[in-house]
């Protein structure tokens, strides 16, 4: 799994090296760092521009969470 996961934290994709729009590693766990793979990204513009991706991944997250039939559920998402 991956190291040093925050508590809580069950999902997440960051970034791997110094930040770049295009050209870049991320890395991505979807179970709470129990398996995580890193994706490769290149240059083209509606796939791997870096600021779309981020904003992209964030509003499906939120969409994901707010259609979940479920009493009050806070989630918490962090995008920079």
């Amino acid at each position: 799994g991956c190291k040093r996961v925050p508590p809580g934290w069950d999902r997440w994709m960051g970034l791997v090296g110094n930040s770049r729009y295009y050209g870049y590693n991320t890395v991505k766990s979807e179970d709470g760092g129990q398996t995580a793979f890193v994706q490769q990204h290149g240059t083209d513009f509606d796939q791997d521009y870096l600021p779309n991706l981020v904003a992209n991944r964030t509003l499906e997250l939120i969409r994901e969470f707010s259609a979940i039939d479920d009493d009050y559920k806070p989630f918490l998402i962090t995008a920079a």
